[in-house]
């Protein structure tokens, strides 16, 4: 609803991403329970020895921020073979994350009077790298990342997302 009046954001899910970057890199071909490609692309990233030389790109899609998921794709493909699993792992990881605060980044431009910080749900908000990344961008900047403490960050806590974002807009309207 926000969406439509051009005063809300759209997202799409993290984690068909992460799956297709698991078994690109073949650290999860088959995956045998939710969320199993992402945390087994997680557990490669724990084995990195560094994080490799990648620039994340913004571009736009109908009037909206997106980050550049294909050239990343291709990035990767081109570095297979050249560099170990667990780096490249990282690197996505990471990657992903500073694009994804560059998007918030974006999204903030032109607010005024108002605490500007970035509040992240969902399975990328319990990727440790996925969130290091978004931190590392955002703290260049000086704004700051809520997280999920006492809120599931899945589909637990999407409704009370939800009633915050109604009770805001039934403010706006009013």
């Amino acid at each position: 609803m926000l969406a439509r009046k051009g005063i809300g954001v759209t997202t799409s899910s993290m984690g068909r991403t992460l799956d297709a970057f698991a078994a690109l890199l073949g650290v999860c071909l088959r995956r045998t329970y939710e969320g199993e490609p992402p945390m087994r692309l997680e557990s490669a990233a724990d084995r990195a020895e560094k994080e490799l030389e990648y620039a994340p790109k913004i571009t736009t899609f109908y009037d909206r921020f997106v980050v550049d998921v294909p050239g990343l794709l291709l990035w990767i493909l081109d570095k297979l073979g050249q560099h170990r699993v667990e780096d490249l792992a990282l690197t996505v990881l990471k990657g992903l994350g500073k694009g994804i605060a560059m998007v918030a980044l974006k999204s903030l431009k032109g607010l005024r009077n108002t605490e500007q910080f970035v509040v992240m749900s969902g399975g990328a908000a319990v990727n440790t790298y996925i969130v290091r990344g978004v931190k590392e961008v955002l703290g260049e900047e000086g704004i700051g990342l809520l997280l999920p403490r006492r809120v599931p960050p899945g589909d637990g806590g999407i409704a009370l997302g939800q009633a915050l974002v109604a009770s805001q807009v039934a403010h706006l309207e009013q």
